[in-house]
């Protein structure tokens, strides 16, 4: 709690933070782009585990590369604790790595680079974003070190490189959308990994692993398809708008990180 009011407090002097919940305490018209923002951060949460796929085909290859052995075979609790800790992960985290961490970082920084605007320059966001990024990954090899996993140089890699990568996704989507996309986007990605994948390979026969399977990408699909039509739905929104400046929430979401 001291960590997240911290960084609620430094969010605001860098005037990054939780759009929309901010602007629903200061009464702005913010909710008109909460089903686009949601939509994105939903997308790129679901994409992201496709990484896993790279992963597994790449890892026989890097075995034979290394002469590593191939890493241990997680094994993943109950799906219904895998839902739930979906949702406790993605807020603790993005909150202390996110709100804190790299806000923390990009306050001081901003001390010393300013752009004209007055806000962070976009070199001092993704310099921070990378640096959390990174740090991402070694945390995640403490957790699999404390559940008994063997810590072979191949899973150190695979470990330090997918939680990289999810880390640049996050942060890119709390400096664009703000800390709230960043948590939508890292919970989809947990109730994919955590969630559906237990979901179908803990079924005790195989008719119900079909089921399963088929339940799991229905949902997936049906996901996919609302959060492609709420994106393009808040594109023609924005397109349409009469003038950028009559939503403070358009101005937040326009920061240019990239």
């Amino acid at each position: 709690a001291a960590l997240a009011a911290a960084g609620l407090f430094l969010a605001s002097r860098v005037g990054l933070g939780m759009p929309f919940i901010e602007g629903w305490t200061k009464r702005e018209p913010v909710w008109n782009r909460l089903a686009g923002v949601a939509g994105a951060a939903v997308l790129a949460g679901i994409l992201l585990p496709l990484i896993l796929l790279l992963d597994s085909a790449l890892t026989p290859l890097l075995e034979k590369a290394s002469n590593t052995p191939a890493p241990t075979t997680v094994v993943h609790p109950p799906a219904w604790q895998g839902f739930l800790a979906a949702f406790s992960a993605g807020i603790t985290e993005e909150t202390l790595f996110r709100l804190f961490g790299l806000i923390l970082v990009v306050w001081l920084g901003s001390l010393v680079f300013r752009s004209r605007t007055g806000r962070p320059a976009p070199g001092l966001l993704w310099a921070a974003n990378i640096l959390f990024a990174l740090a991402f990954g070694p945390v995640h090899l403490r957790t699999a070190s404390q559940l008994g996993i063997t810590l072979t140089p191949l899973l150190v890699i695979r470990t330090l490189v997918i939680n990289g990568a999810g880390g640049l996704l996050f942060g890119w989507l709390y400096v664009t959308f703000g800390l709230e996309s960043a948590i939508l986007a890292h919970i989809a990605a947990d109730v994919v990994v955590h969630g559906f994948v237990p979901l179908v390979t803990q079924q005790a026969d195989p008719a119900r692993t079909i089921v399963a399977t088929v339940v799991v990408l229905l949902l997936t699909l049906l996901a996919i398809v609302w959060s492609v039509r709420a994106i393009l739905r808040d594109c023609r929104q924005l397109q349409t708008a009469v003038e950028p400046g009559e939503s403070q929430i358009e101005v937040r979401f326009s920061h240019p990180a990239g």
